[in-house]
């Protein structure tokens, strides 16, 4: 029988269903963002927006150089021992980071516009939403920077707001009168505005999160623990780089070899089936923390215990959801818009590979809190590989359906190998309950 966890654990369980909220309430937002934008302008219309908006998440997540996972890790892990000075160390390392990186991307994306535009998506109508999203960079990434670090914290409310709420929040209030005067660039402004003031209210919280601990920023950027900060976070750019792969590239290899159209069809079925994720990545946000803490203290009972837990409870949550979804996909894209008709079948591919995902449970998050990053990092290059692979066999033909089975082919594969190497390192399947520790 499985053991009782501690009151502790109970309560970190109890807090991912406040994160949840939060998650779901920013995950609405967000697809009622894609929502207007397509009911307001159509598939081409939101694929141009899409297609820009992954330039910002691109660009973004190369600037945080893999940053996300390590200060949640190093932040958790000296918050719990009382090394506030090192807390210090790695958010004045994190920030001056992410900001050099960001301008430097930014500037990059701005200047090449033109010839991204007409050179490599032989679409010139994109140069001024490029131009216009790179602005979006350094806000985007600071923002994200400073959810991981309240994360560490365990300010999970908080880093969820200023991670999935804020920005689609404000976008929603700001979208409809923008776009009158603007048209796409107007949706475009609107989330640059959010995020702009996202940024702020990041720093903020931050700022009052961690004042109590009378923290000191003295230490220059290349000082200790500089060095194994950025010897965890190298791994994990690796496999910040691969998620890409699953995410946007779909949008940008359609954006180079298909229509805009086929970008807002692909772009819509991937906002949909993402929600099915949002109480896995909820719980995570709250549990990544305590699985890196059980780890160092060596208590890999408890840590089975907590992941098998977890794992049993999103699935009984995502399982039917993605069922019902599946169900309904053709009526649920159609309320797009009359240009999103048939999409259902791209919906229902794309929904397999969350299935496969859901019910794997956490398996990356406990290799990369356990210190197996290279591990993480080697199996997503393998599965970035294999979808870029199939991007390239089926996109031409298939168009919208090809990527989306390209990447629910690649999720499963990328999970799948997860689960073995977890069972390997760490002695237990996340999803039986009768796991053993070795």
């Amino acid at each position: 029988m499985l053991s009782r966890l501690s009151l502790t654990e109970d309560s970190l369980l109890r807090r991912s269903f406040d994160a949840l909220i939060v998650r779901v309430s920013g995950t609405i937002c967000g697809f009622f963002v894609s929502l207007l934008v397509a009911r307001l302008s159509g598939a081409e219309g939101v694929g141009v927006y899409l297609l820009a908006m992954s330039f910002v998440v691109i660009a973004s997540t190369i600037a945080r150089c893999g940053l996300d996972d390590t200060v949640v890790r190093f932040i958790s892990a000296h918050a719990s021992g009382g090394e506030w000075g090192k807390v210090a160390n790695v958010y004045t390392v994190a920030i001056k980071l992410v900001a050099a990186t960001s301008l430097i991307l930014g500037s990059a994306l701005f200047y090449f516009a033109d010839w991204v535009a007409v050179e490599l998506l032989q679409k010139p109508f994109m140069r001024l939403p490029l131009q216009l999203s790179s602005v979006c960079i350094l806000p985007l990434s600071l923002s994200l920077i400073h959810a991981e670090c309240l994360r560490g914290l365990k300010r999970t409310k908080a880093s969820e707001f200023v991670r999935v709420l804020g920005a689609p929040l404000l976008t929603i209030v700001l979208l409809y009168p923008m776009f009158k005067l603007e048209g796409i660039l107007g949706a475009i402004s609107a989330y640059l505005i959010a995020i702009l003031l996202v940024s702020i209210l990041g720093w903020m919280l931050w700022i009052r999160a961690s004042s109590p601990y009378n923290l000191v920023y003295k230490k220059p950027l290349f000082n200790y623990p500089s060095k194994y900060i950025f010897k965890s976070s190298w791994p994990l750019f690796g496999v910040a780089i691969t998620r890409l792969v699953m995410d946007q590239a779909g949008i940008v290899f359609l954006g180079v070899l298909a229509s805009a159209e086929d970008v807002g069809l692909f772009g819509i079925a991937t906002k949909i089936s993402m929600l099915i994720l949002f109480p896995l990545s909820a719980a995570m946000s709250v549990l990544a923390p305590k699985f890196s803490e059980l780890h160092n203290q060596g208590e890999i009972r408890r840590l089975r215990e907590l992941s098998q837990r977890s794992t049993r409870l999103v699935s009984v949550i995502s399982i039917p959801m993605i069922l019902i979804v599946m169900l309904g996909a053709d009526w649920l894209m159609s309320i797009f818009g009359l240009s999103f008709g048939g999409g259902g079948l791209v919906l229902n591919v794309l929904l397999v590979g969350v299935l496969v995902n859901v019910v794997t449970g956490p398996a990356g998050h406990l290799l990369i809190m356990s210190g197996f990053e290279s591990l993480v990092r080697n199996i997503s290059i393998c599965s970035a590989l294999f979808v870029m692979s199939l991007f390239l066999i089926l996109i031409p033909g298939y168009g919208a359906t090809g990527a989306a089975i390209s990447v629910s082919s690649g999720l499963a594969l990328n999970t799948i190998l997860m689960v073995v190497m977890v069972r390997k390192h760490l002695g237990f399947l996340i999803f039986l309950q009768n796991g053993r520790e070795e």
